[in-house]
């Protein structure tokens, strides 16, 4: 082979090698996944505590989305409602 095939084989494997580097030499940054907001709303049964249409209304206006409803082991009690934002 003549000098002007060794020289451009030679750049070649150069190039290369830069571009399979890069990643290990410079890598890019890593961007956390979005965290979810979890809010737990108990509704009572007496008459201070909101009804559990008038919870659910007021955390769905607030874009807030209903994932669970855990029921209380007391039998006259309302469930703790789970929310997502």
């Amino acid at each position: 082979m003549d000098q002007f095939n060794r020289i451009c084989l030679v750049l070649i494997v150069v190039f290369l090698a830069v571009i399979a580097l890069r990643p290990v030499i410079l890598p890019q940054p890593a961007h956390a996944a979005p965290v979810h907001k979890y809010i737990a709303v108990h509704t009572g049964t007496d008459g201070s505590s909101p009804t559990i249409q008038a919870t659910l209304d007021k955390y769905a206006s607030d874009g807030w989305d209903l994932i669970a409803a855990i029921p209380v082991a007391e039998a006259s009690s309302s469930p703790i409602l789970i929310f997502q934002q």
